[in-house]
């Protein structure tokens, strides 16, 4: 950098620099005089900008700009200067060159005027500051905000709404692309589109280029779920359009890990007969997932059976090597994060069991030794990777699997005695504070009553075993007469409010926590058909 400015006739790499950005910015004007059309301009200059100018420059006293900002539409006006002036005064700021300086200046009453549109216009500002100072001195994305309105408004809206989603633009500004555009129906987008639209991007990348794959997978997954993310506080759809965008998103990217995974395998060791496949567990199998949520899988392989031995310790070491390569590549941190924490403990024998086994394997495991809790999560288990012949024997053994006559009293012992034992060791319920996850009356709660039934029931009514998601099972549930339909129904609204109060908790970077005074009606209605049902 010196060598190039002493070049250049400068004393230094700073001045250099500030003179570069000087011409650049004139090029800019010229380029936007050309190309934009009337009435575009990205900075009006209305009164009201003007003041809020003034506001963000510090050039009138605190009270005269409470004044400001509550007429623009600022409920507690009076703290928004003291905001404003430590930004202005921190180490960030005072570093800028002269021209990010005034792109800076730019910015900040425009952010000022999008921030009045909503209740809380301090958080939405408080957080788009700190997105400011976790871009820092990208002055692209700058000028990206202070050019698209459509960028800014959807970035300030997203900002009042989910600390969680600011945080995450902070630190993985690429995604400020994806506000560039309106937010788009994610309901007519399908695993077809998102596969579509992530081969486009892999397909612009070196085949050898590994760390910019793992990066280009990373940003894809980020910026798929802000889109649902801006999506969701436009509170225009349903709780079951969030879960299923989002378990769709899972689906496709965990697809693509697994083929590279085998392609990557295949070119070492060479091909081996067989297929294979990846098995859901719990919110991943139930398309229920949400924002925060880790992966439940499996990973099976279904051999072709020779009877040569060696053969099947082959194609048992092929497969143990895609396994750790698909761990590796979801798991591996790079630049831009990791793609998703897995939880394997499902696989037959918990963490103490190989990392792949045969469907065989797994199979007699689920006939022989499995425990009841194992029983249950097979309930909603689906395979989300894999051929037909291999989805299709997976079915068949889990059909088998919760077909299986069980004795009540023995399964109502089971069930109440984990459920007993999750509440004890994980419930983070206060004298203050409920958990609608984990708490009686909560959604484990639905979830384990779902899973009695079906478990208790399969074997005379095999329509059970078809439903995957919480609400389908339900459904069957009332269809065969199982459980009352008013039951029925009051369990899948309790289900659905809670859900929402997650995916709202999820955006605020909670807990699944609320307060006590909260959700008394649900919690009571839960219970009373808990201890129907089991007790």
């Amino acid at each position: 950098r010196l060598r190039l400015a002493w070049s250049m006739g400068f004393a230094g790499w700073d001045t250099f620099l500030d003179q570069l950005d000087l011409y650049r910015e004139r090029i800019h004007d010229q380029f936007k005089s050309i190309l934009e059309e009337p009435g575009e301009s990205s900075q009006p200059h209305s009164p009201a900008n003007g003041q809020l100018l003034s506001v963000w420059e510090g050039r009138i006293s605190d009270e005269q700009a409470g004044e400001i900002l509550a007429a623009q539409g600022f409920a507690r006006a009076n703290s928004t200067p003291q905001l404003l002036r430590g930004f202005r005064k921190g180490r960030l700021y005072q570093a800028f060159s002269g021209v990010e300086r005034d792109r800076i200046d730019r910015l900040l009453p425009l952010a000022l005027m999008q921030a009045a549109q909503h209740a809380d216009a301090e958080r939405a500002m408080s957080a788009f500051i700190l997105v400011i100072e976790a871009i820092g001195r990208r002055s692209a994305y700058l000028s990206l905000l202070i050019e698209n309105p459509i960028a800014l408004r959807q970035l300030l809206h997203l900002c009042a709404a989910s600390p969680w989603v600011s945080r995450h633009i902070g630190q993985h500004p690429v995604i400020l692309d994806e506000l560039l555009h309106p937010i788009v129906d994610i309901r007519e987008r399908g695993k077809k589109d998102i596969a579509g639209e992530l081969e486009q991007r892999l397909a612009q990348l070196d085949s050898d280029d590994e760390e910019g794959h793992l990066n280009a997978l990373r940003e894809f997954q980020h910026a798929q779920v802000l889109r649902v993310a801006a999506a969701d506080v436009s509170g225009v759809l349903e709780v079951e359009d969030i879960h299923r965008a989002l378990t769709s998103l899972a689906e496709v990217l965990m697809q693509r890990v697994f083929d590279d995974s085998r392609a990557h395998v295949k070119a070492k060791t060479g091909q081996v007969p067989g297929t294979a496949g990846v098995i859901a567990y719990g919110k991943f199998a139930s398309a229920e997932l949400g924002y925060h949520s880790d992966l439940d899988v499996v990973v099976c392989y279904l051999p072709e059976t020779t009877g040569d031995t060696g053969n099947a310790h082959e194609q048992e070491y092929f497969y143990s090597r895609i396994g750790r390569r698909l761990i590796h590549l979801l798991t591996v941190r790079t630049q831009a994060g990791i793609l998703y924490e897995l939880d394997m403990r499902l696989r037959p024998s918990g963490r103490s069991g190989t990392l792949v086994t045969s469907l065989d394997g797994f199979f007699e495991y689920q006939m022989k030794q499995a425990w009841t809790w194992e029983h249950q999560a097979l309930v909603r288990a689906r395979p989300v990777v894999g051929d037909d012949r291999f989805a299709g024997e997976f079915e068949r053994m889990r059909s088998a699997v919760l077909r299986l006559q069980r004795e009540g009293e023995k399964l109502r012992q089971d069930i109440t005695a984990m459920r007993s034992k999750m509440i004890d060791a994980n419930c983070q319920s206060t004298a203050d504070l409920y958990d609608i996850k984990l708490d009686q009356g909560g959604i484990v709660d639905i979830e384990f009553l779902v899973q009695f039934l079906v478990l208790l029931h399969a074997a005379d009514h095999s329509e059970l075993v078809l439903p995957r998601t919480t609400s389908e099972t339900l459904q069957a549930l009332v269809d065969a007469g199982i459980l009352e339909r008013q039951d029925g129904d009051r369990l899948l609204q309790c289900y659905r409010i809670y859900l929402r109060h997650s995916l709202d908790l999820g955006l605020l970077d909670r807990p699944v926590l609320v307060a006590q005074s909260k959700l008394h009606e649900e919690r009571k209605a839960v219970t009373a058909i808990w201890n129907a049902t089991l007790g």
